[in-house]
């Protein structure tokens, strides 16, 4: 049976664990590997599990370099709503991360050739409400690659909440593309909550197409994604890409 992608359903905690587990794995055994990360509320719990581990058991991230998939356009790092300010208070400050080995789309030649130069080992990933990874929306072809993007509509609307005002909400941004998320080894996504079962569903037993941006990680060969049960409430196991193929499916608690 040939697999695409596997699924893992679990409580958020056991999640969050399990994809800790992954990453530390990754840093203990390759100390100059390059992690792609994400922002949101769907990391937050990982970055807890791994600034825990550090202060219990001392991993090392002093030649680790990292790249975030996402960073809003016109807005200063230091700004509380910063991607930037974000990975500080979650995870950077905590840990033994160099600064300068953090890095952030804002600069799409420095991006394209920091890719370039470093492979992305892992890439944790959230999924919008509209199938969006990073700031990839709808209808973004599958070739695109770093740059500036001007954000949908629906973005606006579930980011929006974070600024004091809506119109304090960047309109703009900078993303990893399609293509570059797609050239990393191993990628893991991570989905919560009942509002995210219709488009996981989407993503995971429609088609391929632009129009769910996420869609298209079924063509990648190592791609895990972590759903609690609510956001895999909507899934039809009795499909045939559950039972005859395409897609592994596993309960871990």
């Amino acid at each position: 049976m040939t697999i695409d992608m596997r699924v893992m359903i679990g409580t958020k905690t056991i999640i969050d664990d399990q994809v800790s587990k992954i990453i530390i794995n990754l840093v203990n055994t390759n100390p100059k590997a390059v992690l792609g990360l994400a922002t949101g509320s769907t990391p937050a719990g990982v970055y807890a599990a791994l600034v825990n581990d550090h202060i219990t058991h001392r991993t090392d991230y002093h030649l680790i370099k990292t790249i975030n998939l996402d960073e809003y356009a016109n807005l200063d790092t230091d700004h509380p709503n910063s991607y930037r300010t974000y990975m500080n208070n979650h995870l950077f400050d905590h840990i033994n991360i160099r600064l300068e080995h953090t890095h952030f789309p804002d600069s799409t030649p420095f991006v394209a050739s920091f890719l370039e130069q470093h492979p992305v080992n892992l890439q944790l990933l959230g999924i919008g409400n509209n199938g969006h990874i990073g700031f990839n929306e709808p209808g973004t072809p599958f070739e695109s690659s770093v740059r500036l993007v001007s954000l949908s509509d629906d973005t606006l609307s579930q980011n929006a909440r974070y600024f004091e005002t809506p119109d304090q909400m960047p309109k703009k941004a900078y993303t990893l593309g399609i293509s570059d998320i797609l050239k990393v080894h191993q990628i893991i996504l991570i989905a919560t909550g009942p509002h995210k079962a219709r488009i996981i569903k989407q993503m995971i037993e429609g088609p391929i197409t632009p129009q769910l941006p996420a869609s298209v990680l079924r063509r990648h060969p190592d791609v895990t994604v972590y759903l609690d049960h609510d956001a895999a409430a909507l899934l039809d196991q009795s499909l045939d890409i559950y039972t005859k193929g395409g897609v592994a499916l596993d309960i871990i608690a």
